[in-house]
């Protein structure tokens, strides 16, 4: 159930006996399904390869009862579950989000659209709770007009490959660690009712692109390990609502 490593890939353990398993693996491949985190990531080690797959609950089954239609993990990664194909020593894999086809992979969002500003998000809470919000959503509390567009891509590794072409024009994609925004709006929704919040976890699978204008379309494709393409044209100013992520 806990992961062998920490997500920060830091090469420090999270199962107590974590040492004594990989001495006796010694340079046999293996492949680590493990949960706990309730937060998606990969660790890749010359012999070794673990993955932290989520959670089918999401924020603990709350996000889908506040937003239907997004049930979402801390880390943005949609509640899910890993499709794991084996054949002999070959091994291949996709996550699978529930009531999405395996097609869905990544979450686009244009910063110029995200305003978590206490009036804009939760107008309604107490200085406690606002408090509290304003803190951990401290990089989407302010308008921004650096045509920034952000991509969360849950269960990206170094054999994925991410290109954003602007008017034909490839964009410089950067990867940063950060936090989902989305999962904020579930967050808002319950910190406006003066109501306590799981609030959106750092990362390490989001990026980022600038673009040269504001209402620009984005031709955005992901490729995963195995060669599995998927795409999406972002027609931009993209809104930050919840319907467009249903």
């Amino acid at each position: 159930h806990s992961p062998l490593y920490k997500e920060d890939s830091g090469g420090k353990f999270r199962m107590g006996n974590a040492d004594l398993l990989v001495d006796v693996l010694g340079n046999r491949k293996v492949h680590f399904m493990s949960g706990h985190t309730h937060v998606m990531y990969n660790v890749e080690k010359p012999n070794q390869y673990e993955h932290n797959v989520g959670a089918i609950c999401g924020t603990w089954w709350k996000t889908g009862q506040e937003i239907p239609g997004i049930h979402i993990s801390t880390d943005g990664t949609p509640g899910g579950y890993l499709l794991l194909d084996v054949n002999g020593t070959d091994f291949k894999w996709r996550f699978k989000a529930i009531g999405r086809s395996t097609d869905y992979q990544f979450r686009s969002y244009d910063r110029n659209e995200i305003n978590l500003s206490r009036q804009a998000a939760i107008p309604n809470a107490n200085d406690e709770y606002a408090a509290k919000f304003l803190s951990a959503a401290s990089a989407y509390c302010t308008e921004s007009n650096a045509n920034e567009v952000i991509l969360n891509v849950w269960n990206y590794d170094s054999r994925w490959k991410i290109e954003v072409k602007e008017d034909g024009k490839p964009l410089n994609v950067r990867r940063f660690t950060g936090k989902d925004p989305l999962h904020f709006l579930y967050s808002a929704k319950r910190v406006d009712r003066n109501k306590s919040a799981d609030f959106s976890s750092n990362n390490n699978h989001m990026f980022k692109v600038t673009a040269s204008s504001p209402t620009s379309t984005l031709e955005i494709k992901v490729t995963d390990r195995f060669g599995n393409e998927y795409t999406e044209t972002m027609k931009r100013p993209k809104a930050f609502k919840e319907e467009n992520y249903i």
